[in-house]
C-alpha cells in the first residue's frame, strides 16, 4: 500500500524523467530498448553507445542520501520517519550448517534486497543525475543502476566530449551518495564503424579507462559492432536448443506431458526469449527466416511430429505464429500500454509514435478511487468461445442479482444520433435514457456508463463494450464521458457478453427508442498480445487439436496424420536404408506413401 501511494504521488507530480525506466508503474526494460532501437539501431549515423555501470549500487548507497532524497521528493514527515526506521539498526546473522556467526549491524549503507520499496528509494537517489543528463541534452536511458548513453556523430571530438561530459555529470550528482562508477564493468561499442574514420574513443570513469567491446549487452539486448545480429542469433539459438532438450526430458512421442503443457514450455523457454529482444533489432530477411526456423523446430518437438514436416502442413495446425506476427502484436501491445501513462506517452513521442487517442481526457483521481473496473477475461470470441460467453453471462447475472444494486447499460447509433439506456438488472425496467449527437457507439456506451455510475444506489454497472470498459480501466476516456462521470459511491464496472443475460433488456430498449432493427453482434476486435496472436492462429487452423482424453501417444499419432507425415517405408528407405531396402507396399507392391498406407 505504501509503495502504491508513493508511486501515485511521484507520478502525479512528474518527479521522475521519462528516461528513467526502471521500477515504475506501466514501464519496463523493453521500453528502454524501444528508445535505443529508434535512436541507435535504426540510425545510419556512426557514433558510440556507452553502458555505464555503478559499483555494487544497492549495497553502497548511503542511508543519508536516501533520506535526503525522500525529503526532496516531498513524501511527507510520516514517510520520512518510516524510511528512517526501515533503514536504521538493521542486523543480520550468518548461519552455514553448524557454523554460526554472531549477529552484526549492517551499517549505514545499502537498501534491503528483496524489499518492494528499495527500488523506489534507489530511484529517488538517482533522479538528480538523470535530470542533469536531460538538461545537457545527452541521449540516455536509465534502468536502476544501468546507465546507457550514446552520441551519434562523425566527429570523434564531439562524441568523446558528449559522453565524457555525461560521465562527469553522473559522478558529480552522485557524489556523497556512496555510488561510484565502475570502469571495469562499463563498456562502450562503436556504432556503424564502417562509416567513420576513427576506430576508438578514450572515455574515463572514476579515473579508469572504459574498454571498447565488439558486442554490448543492454538489459539483455545484444548490440554488435559488425553488421547484422549474429551474436544475438547465437544466444537465441542456444536458448531454443536448451528448451528442446528440456522437452525431451519431460515428454516423448509415447508418454509424458501432453501437447498443451509442452506448448506452454515452448512458449516459456523458447519463444519468450525471442520476443524479449526480437522487436528491438533491425533484422535482415535471412535472420528472420532463421528465427522462424527456430520457432517451427521448437513446435515440432513439442507436437511430436517428424522434424521434416512441411511448413505449410505445420501452419495448418494453427499452434504457432510467425516471428513477424509476434513482433507486430508485441509492438501494438507495447504502444497501447505506454499510451496509458504520462511517462509512456513521452516515450511514444520520443520514438515518433502518435496514438489516435490523444483527444482523450484523464479521469480525476477521486473518480478513479470510486470506479473499480474488473479485468476483461480472455478467450471471449463471439463464435469460437460462445460457451464461455454464455457461462460468464449466467455467472454475472447470478452474482449481481444476489448482491443487488446492479444496472446494465447499452447504446445504439443510427444516422449520427445515439441512444444510451440504463436498465435495472433485476427488473429489466429503464432507470434512465438519453440521446447523444454523434455516430460513435463506443462514446455513447461510455456516456451510458458515466450516467449509470452517477445514479444513487448503484453498486455495479454491466456493459458489453470492451472499448468503453478498457477506457475506464486506463482512466482515459472521451472528454464528454469524463465530464458526466460523477460517482456518488464506490461502483464496479464489469464487462458482460452482448445479447446475453442482463444485456438483453438494455439492448432491446436502446433499439426501440432509436427505431433500429437488430443488426447482429458487433465485430469482435481482439486487443492485447495474446488475443491478437490467437486470432491469427485460429484463422489459418485447418485441423482441430487432439481431444483432452487422448493419451500422449494417441495425440502425437493424430498430429502426424494431420500433417501427412508419419513413418512409412518411403521414409524408412531414406532414414534406414539397411533395414528398409524397398519402399514398396507388402500387400500390392506399389509405393508405400502416406496416402497409400491410409
Amino acid at each position: 500500500m505504501i509503495l502504491r501511494r508513493w508511486q501515485a504521488f511521484l507520478e502525479s507530480k512528474g518527479y521522475f524523467p521519462s528516461s528513467m525506466i526502471g521500477f515504475r508503474e506501466g514501464l519496463g526494460a523493453q521500453d528502454a530498448m524501444l528508445i535505443i532501437k529508434h535512436e541507435v539501431v535504426e540510425s545510419k549515423k556512426p557514433g558510440v553507445i556507452l553502458g555505464l555501470d555503478l559499483k555494487s549500487a544497492f549495497d553502497r548507497v548511503t542511508h543519508e542520501a536516501i533520506l535526503t532524497g525522500v525529503s526532496k521528493a516531498g513524501l511527507g514527515n510520516r514517510s520520512f520517519a518510516f524510511v528512517k526506521d526501515f533503514l536504521s539498526n538493521r542486523r543480520a546473522k550468518l548461519v552455514a550448517g553448524d557454523l554460526e556467526v554472531g549477529e552484526g549491524n549492517l551499517g549505514n549503507a545499502g537498501t534491503p534486497q528483496g524489499s518492494v520499496i528499495s527500488p523506489v528509494l534507489f530511484n529517488i537517489v538517482m533522479v538528480d543525475a538523470v535530470r542533469a543528463l536531460r538538461r545537457e541534452g545527452i541521449p540516455h536511458v536509465v534502468y536502476a543502476d544501468d546507465i546507457t548513453m550514446w552520441c551519434l556523430d562523425k566527429r570523434r571530438e564531439v562524441v568523446r566530449g558528449t559522453l565524457q561530459r555525461g560521465i562527469e555529470l553522473v559522478e558529480e550528482n552522485l557524489e556523497g551518495t556512496g555510488l561510484v562508477c565502475a570502469p571495469e564493468k562499463s563498456e562502450y561499442l562503436m556504432c556503424q564503424q564502417h562509416r567513420s574514420s576513427w576506430k576508438e574513443v578514450l572515455l574515463y570513469a572514476d579515473g579508469g579507462l572504459i574498454p571498447k567491446v565488439p558486442t554490448l549487452r543492454v538489459l539483455g539486448l545484444v548490440l554488435q559492432e559488425k553488421a547484422g545480429n549474429s551474436a544475438m542469433l547465437d544466444r537465441l539459438r542456444a536458448k531454443a536448443l536448451a528448451a528442446m532438450r528440456l522437452i525431451q526430458r519431460v515428454s516423448s512421442r509415447r508418454r509424458g506431458i501432453r501437447e498443451e503443457g509442452v506448448l506452454r514450455l515452448v512458449q516459456a523457454f523458447a519463444l519468450s526469449h525471442i520476443m524479449y529482444v526480437g522487436p528491438y533489432l533491425k533484422w535482415w530477411k535471412a535472420e528472420l527466416n532463421k528465427l522462424d526456423a527456430m520457432v517451427r523446430k521448437a513446435c515440432r518437438a513439442g507436437l511430436g511430429v517428424l522434424s521434416f514436416t512441411h511448413n505449410a502442413d505445420l501452419d495448418a495446425l494453427g499452434v504457432h505464429n510467425s516471428v513477424t506476427e509476434m513482433i507486430e502484436a508485441h509492438r501494438e501491445a507495447q504502444e497501447l500500454r505506454l499510451a496509458g501513462t504520462a511517462a509512456g506517452r513521452e516515450i511514444l513521442a520520443r520514438v515518433g509514435v502518435s496514438r489516435e487517442n490523444t483527444g482523450l481526457a484523464e479521469l480525476p483521481n477521486e473518480t478513479m478511487r470510486c470506479v473499480k473496473v474488473r479485468p476483461i477475461p480472455r478467450h471471449m470470441h463471439p463464435t469460437r468461445d460462445a460457451g464461455r460467453r454464455a457461462a460468464r453471462a449466467q455467472a454475472l447475472e447470478r452474482l449481481f442479482l444476489k448482491s443487488g444494486g446492479a444496472v446494465c447499460v447499452d447504446a445504439a447509433v443510427r444516422d449520427g444520433v445515439g441512444v444510451a439506456v440504463v436498465t435495472d438488472l433485476a427488473t429489466g425496467e429503464i432507470k434512465t435514457a438519453l440521446s447523444v449527437r454523434g455516430g460513435d457507439v463506443c462514446v455513447t456506451e461510455g456516456i451510458a456508463i458515466s450516467i449509470a455510475v452517477s445514479l444513487p444506489g448503484v453498486k455495479a454497472v454491466l456493459s458489453d463494450s470492451m472499448t468503453a470498459v478498457r477506457g475506464y480501466a486506463r482512466g482515459r476516456v472521451p472528454p464528454l464521458v469524463a465530464k458526466l462521470c460523477k460517482p456518488r459511491n464506490e461502483v464496479e464496472v464489469v464487462w458482460t457478453p452482448a445479447h446475453m443475460g442482463g444485456n438483453v433488456a438494455p439492448d432491446r430498449m436502446a433499439r426501440e427508442l432509436l427505431g433500429r432493427a437488430f443488426g447482429g453482434a458487433a465485430v469482435f476486435a481482439p486487443v492485447g498480445y495474446g488475443e491478437v496472436l490467437r486470432a491469427k492462429r485460429e484463422a489459418r487452423r485447418v485441423y482441430p487439436p487432439p481431444h483432452e482424453n487422448l493419451s500422449r501417444e494417441e495425440a502425437v499419432l493424430l498430429r502426424q496424420l494431420q500433417v501427412k507425415c508419419i513413418f512409412t517405408p518411403v521414409l524408412g528407405r531414406y532414414m534406414a536404408p539397411d533395414v528398409y531396402r524397398t519402399d514398396a507396399c507388402v500387400v500390392c507392391g506399389e509405393k508405400a506413401t502416406v496416402m497409400h498406407v491410409l
